[in-house]
């Protein structure tokens, strides 16, 4: 809404990157979560068309329009290759065409050609950081100071060349302004939804529980 007013438009297109979706789809978590609660929000909007990128076929589809694009691998060197050909080649010409608005839902160093369809196509990109901790922290990462190197650059991209940044934290909102230099009125935080099996319940009816099932009498349990 920072971007688009759709009390001017009558709807908005919107591509947005699935890929992490299909990674996981044998064991869906954290991220595939969140591209799920994405598209059933989104597609429940009559004002917002929306297309799904993916690498994959799957038995669920996530938006009116899933488009896939195979790859031998989801690995970063493939995904940078089809994100650079779809920003800067013909091929790409007819998936932005009507496009208003790209989300990158899961940003990366390989997420960084897409980057040039807002100069050679006009359309507006938003992304979303879920941490920096590659950067922050290399020595925990199979690749380390080649992992926070790529992240930084692409991220110092991103500052330039995206018209917004959706942090899921304030502490990664931080992160961000503090190790990357973004303007703080550029990253807007967006925290993610909590399951419905995480609700408040009865201390006792827990005490109980824990008790019965798993032998638990104290008062905490360190996990």
């Amino acid at each position: 809404q920072e971007i688009y007013s759709l009390r001017e438009r009558s709807a908005l297109n919107v591509l947005w990157t699935a890929d992490q979706y299909d990674i996981q789809l044998g064991d869906p978590r954290g991220i595939s979560n969140y591209l799920s609660n994405i598209s059933e929000g989104l597609n429940a909007s009559p004002r917002i068309n929306l297309s799904a990128l993916r690498f994959t076929p799957s038995a669920a589809s996530l938006s009116e329009k899933d488009i896939i694009i195979s790859l031998p691998s989801p690995s970063p060197f493939f995904l940078s290759i089809r994100n650079l050909a779809l920003s800067a080649t013909p091929l790409g010409s007819p998936l932005f065409n009507g496009v208003d608005l790209l989300h990158v839902t899961t940003w990366g160093a390989s997420y960084s050609p897409l980057l040039l369809s807002r100069r050679l196509r006009g359309v507006e990109i938003v992304a979303t950081v879920h941490d920096i901790g590659n950067a922050l922290h290399p020595d925990l990462y199979q690749y380390g100071m080649l992992e926070r190197s790529t992240l930084l650059g692409s991220l110092r991209q991103l500052a330039r060349a995206g018209s917004a940044i959706i942090a899921v934290s304030e502490s990664t909102k931080r992160d961000l302004i503090h190790h990357i230099g973004i303007s703080e009125d550029r990253v807007f935080v967006v925290h993610e939804g909590v399951d419905s099996l995480f609700r408040p319940v009865d201390y006792e009816d827990a005490r109980d529980f824990l008790r019965e099932n798993y032998g638990v009498k104290n008062d905490y349990a360190l996990y």
